[in-house]
This record gives C-alpha cells, sequence and structure tokens, in this order.
C-alpha cells in the first residue's frame, strides 16, 4: 500500500499546489512551490487528533501503518514504523472536512527534508471502518530489486 515518486512528481505536485490557491486547513509557512519535495508516500492509518482554532496545541495526527520503503533525509531506505504523527499542515486544495476522531483513511503525504514544514498531507479520503489496518514495524527492502519493487509499488 505504500508508495514513492520521486522529484518530477514533486516538481509536479509543487507546481499544481501553486495553481490551486489557498486550502483549507493548517497553512505552510512556505508555498508549496517554494518547497523541494524529496518523496511522497501513500499509507493507512485512523485519525487519532484533529486541529482546534480554540486549542492552539491541538494538532492533526494520524496513526499510520508502517511505510516500508520510507527514506531518510541521506536517501537511505530506512523504513519508518506504524505511528501516531503529527502533520503541520495540508498542501493546498486538501480539505479534512467530514473526516473525524476514529475514521480510518488512506492518506499521501510530501517529505520535503529541508522545508517548513517537513511534511504536509497532499491527499486524504476515508476508508471503509472495517478495514484491517495492521501496525506494526516497517521492513525496508534490502536488495536492489526489492528497492524498484518498492518504488513502483501500486497496491
Amino acid at each position: 500500500m505504500n508508495k514513492i515518486h520521486w522529484r518530477f512528481g514533486a516538481v509536479v505536485l509543487a507546481a499544481l499546489g501553486a495553481l490551486q490557491g489557498c486550502g483549507e486547513g493548517a497553512s505552510a509557512p512556505e508555498t508549496q512551490a517554494e518547497r523541494r519535495v524529496d518523496a511522497i508516500y501513500e499509507t493507512r492509518g485512523v485519525v487519532t487528533s484533529l486541529p482546534d482554532p480554540a486549542n492552539p496545541i491541538a494538532e492533526f495526527r494520524i496513526q499510520h501503518e508502517p511505510i516500508h520503503d520510507f527514506l531518510d533525509k541521506d536517501g537511505n531506505m530506512v523504513g519508518m514504523n506504524a505511528m501516531d504523527m503529527s502533520f503541520p499542515a495540508l498542501a493546498p486544495g486538501v480539505s479534512i472536512d467530514g473526516i473525524g476522531v476514529g475514521d480510518k483513511v488512506v492518506f499521501a503525504f510530501d517529505v520535503a527534508w529541508d522545508g517548513d514544514p517537513r511534511w504536509s498531507v497532499t491527499r486524504i479520503d476515508k476508508i471503509d471502518a472495517d478495514t484491517v489496518l495492521e501496525f506494526g514495524v516497517a521492513v525496508p527492502p534490502t536488495g536492489e530489486n526489492d528497492r524498484d519493487e518498492a518504488a513502483n509499488d501500486d497496491s
């Protein structure tokens, strides 16, 4: 269920984000066009917290499944274990209207290691409440063929 797209896709995403204008939700200090996106990941999870204008410390958080093909800042495939992760920003055009705490979602987020914010949600959709999510430890691919398969995983 995880997939990674590289720089060309990130450039297209940034350009589209700039054309879409402002979206709802938290806003990033930099525009999408100014952020150099290093990677985009897709995974599933359950929403554990929503931002609340009345409570400045409330964050948008999703407990997500492991991301086996996650790359660190140096480009090493290290994986990311399942975790409850805070998302400080939504990309332009992304809305969490209709999404509540406890909802299961499939979502994509970008990573911009030198950006502010470092990651933001680029797409989010509710999925069936009966969907079984598998939280656990990431198992990064070890061989060159495994890395190619992880990078091209469309499942």
